[in-house]
């Protein structure tokens, strides 16, 4: 973001060593510091908040009192991104639970339907396929012939009803929410 001009901005982990990578690729304003605690701290100033690979970390009734945190923390009008590993992948369980410390797995479904409850709107949910290099581009290309190929054997599985066009499918490994805290 700061490569972008952003100059407002805080990042904070409760991580040493995440936090000095980020030092180390010149990010400088980072601090560690409870996620919970700060937001309390912040309540109604941001207009945008990433939470990057932190829900699967949680218990159910923590990932309520984060996302309640988040949402107060943010502006009217302001939003979230959250990113995660998507459940609902073809080896989603593999994705949830290659990281012993990850608590929950999420779905695309499953993540709208908690950013909701917890007051969340606008939620849009969208597969992670990011493209760093040539050769990530090539996966991806790939990846997309695969997933067309597992996306009629859904529909092979499930039939062309009405059941199956009401939810986008998502088969990527990671996925990321986008949800706005509605103005006034």
């Amino acid at each position: 973001m700061k490569k972008q001009g952003y100059t407002n901005i805080n990042g904070i982990d409760i991580s040493t060593e995440q936090l000095e990578m980020a030092r180390q690729m010149g990010v400088t304003e980072v601090q560690k510091v409870d996620m919970f605690k700060f937001l309390a701290k912040h309540k109604g100033k941001y207009e945008l908040l990433i939470a990057n690979d932190i829900v699967e970390h949680l218990t159910k009734n923590e990932v309520i009192q984060f996302l309640d945190a988040l949402f107060a923390a943010l502006k009217p009008g302001g939003k979230v991104i959250i990113n995660t590993e998507n459940a609902a992948s073809l080896f989603g369980a593999s994705r949830v639970f290659i990281d012993f410390t990850h608590e929950q797995g999420f779905t695309p479904i499953s993540l709208s339907q908690v950013l909701r409850v917890c007051g969340f709107n606008e939620v849009r949910i969208y597969p992670n396929s990011p493209v760093h290099s040539f050769s990530s581009w090539v996966r991806v290309r790939l990846w997309k012939v695969v997933e067309s190929i597992l996306k009629m054997f859904l529909a092979i599985e499930c039939g062309l009803g009405k059941g199956l066009k009401k939810r986008d499918i998502l088969l990527e490994p990671r996925m990321f929410a986008v949800a706005q805290k509605v103005k006034g």
